[in-house]
């Protein structure tokens, strides 16, 4: 035991008891070697995770509890290292007495007298940690793999569906409508009063049933289908829209549009949300002795933030909850048609943009909806300058 002191000890050999106490109170493992692999000496901390005694190891060759090959595993031979006065590093997985797997690092160092001295650090519930985190890596991976495999057959059956709807189910309501076209046109002599009202009743259902069609498709399109992402202007959607209303309105609205930012967006999507705000204010406005409709943008920071005005027929903002929900309508169908789809359709659109939709509005006085998007600073800067301030209608 002196001899192994010796080798063992700092140059402070005037206080062996001190580095004794060190040795053995030291949390990793401490083991010296001799030039053939026998221990020479260790410290507790080696008996209690290997599970054996002291004198079980002392004279024993580090093999009696490794395998036969681990020795040359665990780091270079004890002589290689004396003789390249190098110190060597590794990683090893070592059993116990019990059977139980303990993970370790280690460094080898030569030391004077020709012996090694071998630090090891127990290292194992890291390495738990990290193959428990890698295996819920995996699940996880494995989950996002199946969610994925769920959406795109989702998908798949949202297309079908769309298919389905829009040909299987607009066909015979085109019929129904032609049908219909027909009696009231070329047979409308043969009827009077109620049986009249009756047949144009039916053609209005059915294209209030067409449109509903279209409404829902493009509903669950805003959803699930897929984000084209790229730099555009706002100017040209809106130019378009406008047009497109005023045709359709008798284009006695005055409308103007202010400074419009351009944006990050998918061109046909945000193409759906300016067509159904600007629908909305056209309609809501018509019954107005003089319609006024306003657009405009601008950046709020990192947001650049929309909106269409009117000057229409509103609505009670205790209702306001409703607005950007499917099927829920503030205005009687006898006064303003439509299927309660449009304002939906505009929230989940913006929404996957990463933005928001808000309203506000009085009964009779007219109606704001605003949405924002994110500000991309890549936007082109021509797109975001301040333009001329266009005028539409009388």
């Amino acid at each position: 035991m002196q001899q192994v002191l010796k080798h063992a000890a700092p140059p402070e050999r005037a206080q062996p008891s001190a580095f004794r106490t060190l040795f053995e109170a030291a949390s990793d493992c401490i083991l010296v070697l001799d030039r053939e692999g026998r221990l020479r000496d260790m410290n507790h901390r080696v008996c209690s995770i290997l599970g054996y005694g002291r004198d079980e190891l002392l004279g024993e060759r580090f093999t009696r509890i490794l395998d036969p090959k681990a020795l040359e595993r665990l780091y270079p031979r004890p002589d290689e290292l004396q003789a390249e006065r190098r110190s060597a590093r590794g990683e090893q997985k070592v059993h116990s007495r019990d059977g139980v797997v303990h993970y370790v690092e280690f460094v080898a160092n030569p030391l004077p007298g020709g012996d090694v001295l071998l630090i090891v650090r127990d290292v194992s519930d890291r390495r738990r940690l990290e193959e428990e985190r890698d295996l819920q890596h995996r699940m996880l991976e494995r989950c996002v793999s199946d969610s994925t495999a769920q959406l795109q057959a989702l998908n798949r059956e949202l297309e079908s569906f769309s298919y389905m709807v829009s040909h299987d189910l607009r066909a015979p309501l085109r019929n129904i409508r032609g049908v219909a076209s027909v009696l009231r046109t070329d047979f409308g002599s043969l009827f009077a009063g109620e049986p009249l009202d009756c047949i144009e009743c039916v053609e209005r259902n059915a294209l209030r049933m067409e449109r509903l069609i279209d409404d829902l498709i493009a509903f669950s399109q805003s959803r699930f289908g897929p984000l084209n992402g790229s730099m555009l202007e706002m100017r040209p959607l809106v130019e378009e829209a406008i047009k497109d209303h005023q045709a359709a309105w008798g284009g006695h609205a005055n409308v103007t549009i202010g400074d419009l930012p351009g944006c990050a967006g998918d061109p046909g999507l945000l193409r759906q949300v300016w067509d159904n705000l600007l629908g909305n204010a056209f309609k809501y406005s018509s019954k107005m002795a003089s319609p006024q409709i306003e657009v405009g943008g601008e950046r709020k920071g990192n947001v650049l933030e929309y909106w269409v005005k009117d000057n229409g027929a509103g609505f009670d903002m205790a209702a306001a909850d409703k607005l950007f929900h499917a099927f829920h309508r503030l205005h009687a169908e006898r006064d303003y048609p439509g299927t309660g789809i449009g304002l939906a359709t505009v929230r989940r659109i913006v929404e996957r943009h990463g933005g928001r939709v808000s309203a506000e509005a009085q009964v009779g006085r007219g109606a704001i909806f605003r949405f924002t998007l994110p500000a991309i600073e890549a936007a082109p800067r021509h797109a975001q300058r301040k333009t001329d301030r266009t005028l539409y209608g009388n």
